[in-house]
């Protein structure tokens, strides 16, 4: 996970080779269209499972009142049903 991180603070990309020289997993960007993240175990992995019923409720309140924050409106979901 720390070489995600210094790649994306480095280049604004995760993607790049481990300590060891080897590529590490592709990390694709996160979009409504693929909700899609990567799962830290004990190794890294691209995880296309799409979300639970709860997390994309959950998501789609948070934006919900981040709208509301700004004192706008949500505009749909993030996750595509």
């Amino acid at each position: 996970m720390c070489n995600y991180w210094a790649y994306f603070i480095k280049n604004g990309d995760p993607n790049g080779v481990d300590a060891t020289g080897e590529a590490m997993p592709q990390w694709n960007r996160f979009t409504a269209e693929e909700p899609f993240g990567m799962l830290f175990g004990d190794k890294s992995e691209f995880y296309t499972e799409g979300p639970s019923e709860l997390m994309a409720f959950l998501v789609e309140q948070y934006f919900k009142k981040q709208a509301e924050l700004r004192g706008g409106v949500s505009h749909g979901r993030i996750y595509p049903r």
